[in-house]
């Protein structure tokens, strides 16, 4: 269950449970969040939604009758309808030139109503789910005691909350991850040549190459330019090589030999004028 680039160093195990719990929380997720990236919500996990929503109705009735009312019943067509929405509003961002992360799980509606200094990724964590389960909690001693029609969607919403904190824990990990990943290809390109050249990894921000110390130098930068081949990503980072400059001679013309291919070709362009730049009485014959 490959999901891009985005969960490459993930587990397929871990994957999966956060795919399957990205589709059960979608369900509430869609009534409190706005603007979600186009891979995260599409038509596809909308209609992922509905199946679970048809199993979920199916089996959850033969134990349960309060799953099987008609305010759950205008839940999940609601959020059917509001999923298909926000799928084809993130298609729609492109032609719009709005630039959103395709795997944005989107702005949480109740982080205008609190403070500017709690952070997006304690809302979806811990204040969303926790706000959900007491809820649906609330809803479920209604439901239980004076209000049966709320039973089923009181006992719904404290499931999703328990599972959108764990889904929020995985989340958070995996952005964690990718974050220190590329923190970690920063140090490697700044301290590669330290590395290579023995320096004890206390000293070289924690990292080293273990290996023989070469007294070439060419070696050393053979090994160099291997190591940094091994990852595009240290491939980027890596400081540019200074242009080529052409050596120029007093008075003479650049040479064949350190002329740069794309200066020599301008340089041809300057000398031979296109046949479609010349007037017509003195084109060439193309016959002669």
């Amino acid at each position: 269950m490959s999901q891009s680039k985005y969960y490459k160093n993930e587990s397929s195990l871990t994957v999966f449970f956060l795919t399957l719990f990205q589709i059960i929380t979608g369900s509430v997720e869609v009534f409190i969040r706005l603007k979600m990236g186009e891979r995260y919500m599409t038509v596809l996990r909308a209609a992922w939604m509905l199946i679970f929503f048809s199993l979920f109705g199916a089996v959850m009735n033969e134990f349960v009758v309060a799953f099987n009312t008609t305010t759950m019943g205008l839940f999940f067509f609601t959020s059917f309808v509001l999923a298909i929405i926000h799928a084809i509003n993130a298609k729609k961002r492109h032609s719009k030139n709005v630039e959103i992360h395709s795997y944005y799980n989107g702005i949480p509606i109740i982080g205008f109503f609190l403070s500017n200094d709690i952070k997006e990724s304690t809302i979806k964590s811990i204040i969303e789910p926790t706000i959900l389960f007491l809820l649906g909690l609330i809803l479920f001693v209604v439901g239980r005691y004076m209000i049966y029609e709320f039973y089923g969607i009181g006992l719904y919403l404290t499931c999703v909350g328990i599972i959108m904190f764990i889904k929020g824990q995985i989340e958070y990990n995996i952005q964690r991850n990718n974050y220190l990943d590329a923190f970690d290809k920063k140090i490697e390109s700044e301290t590669l040549k330290d590395a290579l050249e023995g320096k004890n990894a206390a000293d070289n921000k924690g990292f080293s190459l273990p290996g023989p110390k070469s007294s070439n130098l060419e070696n050393r930068r053979s090994v160099e330019n291997m190591y940094r081949s091994l990852s595009p990503e240290l491939q980027k980072l890596m400081t540019k090589e200074p242009k080529k400059e052409i050596q120029m001679n007093q008075n003479q013309e650049p040479t064949l030999e350190n002329t740069p291919e794309i200066e020599l070709s301008n340089e041809i362009e300057h000398i031979v004028t296109p046949l479609s730049t010349i007037p017509n009485d003195k084109k060439i014959d193309r016959d002669i």
